[in-house]
């Protein structure tokens, strides 16, 4: 990002907000939810890296504090990002009784480690976010319709649009008006 834009020259701050946005947050967050028991300073490199990108973004000092930046900006911190991942994760997993983690998440967590697992920190999110999670939540069934159903064989192809005729039949004004030209 610093070689699409200088002090004087380069791109603006909005194309850089998206070049960060879609390139650079979606590599720091891939598979989130799945490491968010890894060490704090394995994410602490995480966010400075987003705490470069934000100074990038804004042109902002080495002493402009973080939490200004990311307001500035409107990027959420990783680690906002990382427990929200976290809780829609876990409400996939209860919904979904054909997922593999369904059961896993649903049974009594064990306290004998040290370091906590990821249902150990779901849970703590779920008790953290109660006021918003659905107590009983629905549960879902995995959409897969199978290609041999009638189901999937309400559709009908056209090969011609209605309402209009060959371009012999048409007349002058008609194939005028349709090409865009009156």
């Amino acid at each position: 990002m610093r070689k699409l834009s200088g002090t004087t020259w380069g791109a603006n701050s909005q194309i850089l907000k998206t070049v960060y946005t879609g390139a650079v947050r979606p590599v720091l967050e891939y598979a989130s939810s799945s490491w968010n028991t890894a060490a704090r300073t394995n994410k602490a490199r995480l966010d400075r890296v987003q705490n470069l990108g934000l100074r990038t973004v804004l042109g902002a000092m080495k002493t402009t504090p973080i939490s200004e930046m990311q307001k500035v900006a409107n990027i959420e911190p990783l680690e906002d990002r990382r427990q929200a991942k976290l809780l829609i994760q876990g409400e996939k997993h209860k919904r979904l009784e054909s997922h593999p983690l369904h059961n896993k998440f649903q049974a009594l967590t064990k306290n004998r480690l040290k370091r906590q697992s990821p249902n150990h920190q779901l849970k703590a999110q779920q008790r953290e976010n109660a006021d918003i999670l659905q107590p009983s939540p629905d549960q879902c069934e995995r959409l897969n319709p199978k290609p041999w159903s009638p189901q999937s064989q309400r559709f009908h192809v056209r090969m011609s649009i209605p309402g209009i005729s060959g371009k012999q039949q048409q007349s002058d004004a008609a194939l005028r008006s349709l090409a865009g030209l009156e």
